[in-house]
């Protein structure tokens, strides 16, 4: 080992800390501690250490604190705009309907029996 002791990759860091590799890139991004190599983080000992003391609790509450809440704009249009829609749908008439089916000839052939 060099100087900086065990480098750890992303998949090596999560397991290390005992989280997923989705919960160690979102912990990175509020604190960035970690090396780049091109697109990939590495984490030495010292780095997992401070993520670690990142992710405890300092606070004396025993309530959890909320969850930042995301924004955005959504790729599907919203409730209100999905139930106006379906009440203009239903506010229209129906089409009128033939007063009648029409009888279709049938394409059904016989077969002699022996």
């Amino acid at each position: 080992m060099g100087t900086l002791g065990k480098i750890f990759t992303m998949e090596e860091a999560a397991a290390e800390l005992r989280i997923s590799r989705r919960a160690l890139q979102d912990l990175v991004k509020d604190h960035p501690h970690y090396a780049q190599n091109g697109h990939r983080k590495l984490f030495s000992e010292s780095d997992i250490r401070a993520l670690w003391e990142a992710m405890r609790c300092h606070s004396s509450s025993s309530r959890p604190s909320r969850a930042k809440r995301r924004t955005g704009t959504s790729a599907e249009p919203t409730s209100d705009n999905t139930l106006r829609r379906l009440r203009e749908r239903l506010s229209k008439p129906l089409p009128e309907s033939s007063s009648r089916p029409a009888r279709r000839k049938s394409n059904v052939v016989g077969f002699p029996r022996e």
